[in-house]
């Protein structure tokens, strides 16, 4: 009888395997159960730090592709939400796994369910099967939970969808605050066993291989010295405060991934240790803490060194540009006797139209004509609103309606993308930025000042610009609200111009623009015109201004949600006869109530 050869079983499904800041790979699998993980045994391998040996388990069951996290110690996450139970997955979403992306696709004739939920009745991992929690060389890039100021720490499975390192956040509990509060005891104590064994050089300038295995071996025996005396209680897996450690003595500790989130654009970390993040506009605290206060002086040399300018041992304020457009300022020594403080503020990348801040329902429409109006008109238009409140994407939009002019933006914090044809954008942070880019703007290409940002000197220049001839100027003035800035910029004027008396500086910022419109980020964190307005000189001391168009607050609707209209004033503008006079005719309907 002859033999039939074995046939080659038939795919089931096909893994994509992404991974960060490399390429793409398939694996197809006939079995229905795989183990992922990143060492020789695993079906399907992921060689790298941030990946346990035996991180996670794919399983098909019948018509349904299910994920278990194997105790891993950085945690398994499907779209961004880390899992604690087996989790069913569809075609659509993401599976997280240290620094790699999978999604799952069914062979044809297999099927895959396509909703995500919890699959609480399946059989977890045994618990002979689940690996030990190992110490990790390589920060892991998954998502970690930040919460909003006020909030109880660790009331919620879900965290937002703003991201960081999960591994890192503390045992939580019934007891939350006082489990956080052990643990980051727990950790600084590590932190100084580690480093009292040490000489601190080490731990500066470039770290090699051998002195990185030096401090995980250390991290390793301080851990168990710690926890056997009791200083460590029980309850703190080594595999967690074991990698905050390691994090923190050779790497930027915490800090890393918030700085590595293109979302994230401010850091800030306080002289208590706490570490605060700005995120999408919304101002979050991260479940973190830096362990202590040599820690927090550590990273903040190392930052500097990434900044090609290390830091002096005397320097109490420090300011430095690191790579990516971020600017780091700390202060520390004397001036901070409570201990160092840190800022980090990463320039945003504004891109903007007016259709889209209409549709977004950030103005009306028919507040959106009259500015488009007041642009072409070459009026002189200042946006005044706090930070994240939307004023340099408004003044990114009302520039992009200038596609056919020669644009020259100068930028402070915020990168300002025009899409137009001839821009040339000049950093003021050079103390001749703006003097340079002015000059450049009215005297050489005769192009239309964009501004990012209308404090002191610049403001100064500006509006030197306008004594001189120049207009169709928009710029952004930062202030909590219209009146305040109109308030403020004199004065800062007046500071930057020595003999020129703020009620001086007054008059001439009231005599260089034409309109004023405020914009402010209400509580349910929609960015809102409050009001166009247009200034009508100085009285009684006060720059005035009469409103056109204002937002009117109607109701909170179910979910916070605030709903308003915008409507006229009613009152039409004394501008219009100089719109008039530049050609652009206005039909009155526009300011009716």
């Amino acid at each position: 009888m002859t033999a039939i050869p074995n046939q080659v079983e038939e795919a089931k499904f096909t893994v994509v395997i992404s991974e960060k800041g490399g390429g793409e790979r398939r694996e197809a699998f006939s079995q229905p159960e795989v183990s992922v993980g990143r060492v020789q045994g695993n079906e399907l391998m992921l060689p790298k730090g941030n990946v346990s040996k035996r991180h996670a388990r794919l399983t098909m069951r019948d018509r349904d592709f299910i994920v278990t996290d194997q105790n891993s110690t950085n945690g398994t996450y499907v779209n961004r939400r880390r899992i604690s139970q087996a989790t069913v997955v569809g075609k659509s979403d993401r599976i997280y796994i240290g620094d790699f992306v999978l999604r799952i696709e069914p062979a044809a004739g297999f099927g895959m369910n396509s909703t995500l939920s919890s699959v609480a009745d399946l059989p977890p991992a045994s618990a002979s099967s689940a690996p030990p929690v190992e110490p990790l060389e390589v920060a892991s890039s998954a998502p970690l939970s930040i919460t909003p100021p006020g909030a109880v720490l660790g009331t919620s499975s879900e965290p937002p969808s703003s991201t960081s390192r999960g591994a890192s956040a503390p045992p939580v509990g019934a007891s939350q605050s006082g489990a956080r509060a052990d643990y980051f005891s727990a950790l600084t104590a590590l932190d100084r066993e580690v480093t009292g064994g040490l000489d601190a050089r080490v731990l500066d300038g470039e770290i090699s291989d051998k002195v990185r295995r030096k401090i995980e071996k250390l991290v390793r025996d301080s851990f168990t010295k710690l926890q056997a005396v009791g200083v460590i209680p029980a309850s703190i897996a080594e595999g967690r405060i074991s990698e905050d450690a390691r994090s923190e003595l050779l790497d930027l500790g915490p800090l890393r991934e918030p700085l590595e989130d293109p979302e994230v654009t401010e850091i800030d970390v306080t002289a208590s240790r706490s570490i605060f993040v700005t995120r999408s506009g919304v101002r979050l605290v991260l479940d973190q803490r830096i362990s202590s206060e040599d820690s927090v002086e550590r990273i903040l040399r190392r930052l500097c060194q990434l900044a090609a300018e290390p830091l002096n041992t005397d320097e109490q304020l420090v300011h430095r540009t690191l790579p990516g457009a971020i600017r780091l300022s700390a202060l520390r020594g004397a001036r901070a006797s409570v201990g160092t403080s840190l800022g980090l503020r990463r320039a945003r990348q504004v891109r903007a139209s007016v259709d889209e801040l209409v549709r977004d329902g950030t103005m009306s429409r028919a507040m959106a004509t009259f500015l488009g109006y007041c642009v072409s008109a070459r009026l002189n238009i200042l946006v005044v609103g706090p930070r994240h409140s939307g004023a340099t994407m408004l003044v990114s939009a009302l520039a992009a309606s200038c596609r056919k002019e020669h644009l020259v933006t100068l930028q402070d914090r915020d990168q300002l993308l025009v899409d137009a044809e001839h821009v040339t954008a000049v950093s003021t942070a050079a103390s001749d930025g703006c003097d340079d880019a002015v000059k450049f703007a009215t005297e050489i290409c005769a192009g239309r000042l964009v501004v990012e940002s209308m404090t002191g000197e610049t403001a100064r220049r500006v509006l030197a610009a306008v004594g001189d001839g120049s207009d169709g100027i928009i710029a952004a003035l930062r202030a909590s609200t219209l009146r305040q800035g109109l308030i403020r910029l004199p004065a800062e004027l007046s500071s930057v111009m020595p003999g020129v008396a703020t009620e001086t500086a007054r008059d001439w910022l009231a005599g260089s623009f034409h309109l004023v419109v405020e914009i402010a980020r209400l509580a349910d964190g929609r960015s809102r015109v409050l009001r166009i307005a247009e200034i009508n000189g100085v009285i009684d001391g006060t720059v005035r201004s009469v409103d056109i168009y204002s937002f009117v607050l109607e109701r909170t609707a179910t979910g916070g949600a605030l709903e308003g209209s915008f409507a006229p004033s009613g009152t039409e503008p004394s501008l219009l006869e100089e719109l008039n006079a530049r050609g652009i005719g206005l039909d009155s309907s526009l300011f009716a109530r």
